[in-house]
């Protein structure tokens, strides 16, 4: 190879390399301007979802009333009659022994 070619060759290098460390560069920016604007929703969502926390701490307040806690009893009851009565059911059902 001649001192012609190999300075043609290496300025060649030069170029490419330049042009591809600007795209780089270039693609980075943009790479750290999405992140940022990825950061700046997570932050905006961690807001709502901190703002609806406030919302399910009251609505469970109004779940959780006295009057909630007078119908659970009342289902509790309910279901004891309910056992008893087939418990009984079951009794008049099944044969004595030694009848």
């Amino acid at each position: 190879m001649t001192l012609h070619n190999q300075s043609h060759e290496s300025a060649a290098f030069e170029q490419e390399r330049t042009r591809l460390v600007g795209e780089i560069t270039q693609e980075l920016g943009q790479l750290i301007a999405n992140v940022n604007l990825l950061n700046r929703n997570l932050e905006t969502i961690i807001t709502i979802g901190q703002d609806f926390e406030q919302l399910s701490q009251l609505w469970q307040s109004f779940h959780t009333s006295p009057f909630q806690e007078q119908l659970q009893q009342e289902l509790l009851r309910l279901e004891e009659a309910e056992s008893v009565a087939t418990v009984e059911i079951h009794e008049r059902a099944s044969p004595v022994d030694g009848e």
